[in-house]
Formats: structure tokens, C-alpha cells, sequence
């Protein structure tokens, strides 16, 4: 089931849940927008000549992560009430 929400209902959905976990109420300024972080896993993978591909490999042929070098990149966007988000949640069979 698709479950697709405007900008405002988000920021209702959080201020409700404020209040339910923490006790505390939000008042969420519709004009100014919240901002999302966005950390995207984009590994670096251990280079080897020898490969096809250009890539050291495990004893099970998986390219070896580079423990030296960042493996995230960071994004920031900005989230207002006409923006929308939409995620996707299993249906329970009857």
C-alpha cells in the first residue's frame, strides 16, 4: 500500500508524535522549511590491476570495501508544505 503525504501533514504527523512520546508540543512554522539529511552509502572499493573489473576481491567474489576512505555522501534538501513524501508499507493478507 502506498502511503503519500503532503508537506503540512508531515509536519502535523511529527508534532503529533511529539506529544504522544515526549509530552511536548510543536508548533511547526509552515513558512519556514524543514530540512532533510540525506546520508547515501556510495562505497570505495579496494582497486586490484589484476581484476576485470578493477577491483580487489573476497574469497566469495565480493569487491573489498576500503575502510580508509568515506563511504557515505551527505545531501541536504529543504522540505516545505507543498513538497511530498511517499513510502510504501507491506499489506497484511486476510
Amino acid at each position: 500500500m502506498k502511503i503519500k503525504m503532503m508537506g503540512y501533514e508531515l509536519f502535523e504527523a511529527i508534532s503529533l508524535y511529539s506529544k504522544a512520546k515526549f509530552g511536548a508540543e510543536l508548533e511547526v512554522d509552515l513558512e519556514c522549511p524543514c530540512m532533510v539529511d540525506i546520508n547515501d552509502w556510495q562505497p570505495k572499493y579496494l582497486k586490484d590491476d589484476n581484476d576485470e573489473y578493477g577491483y580487489l576481491r573476497d574469497e566469495k567474489g565480493h569487491a573489498v570495501v576500503d575502510p580508509k576512505k568515506k563511504q557515505f555522501k551527505n545531501y541536504r534538501l529543504t522540505f516545505g508544505e507543498c513538497d511530498e513524501i511517499s513510502f510504501y508499507i507491506a499489506e497484511e493478507e486476510k
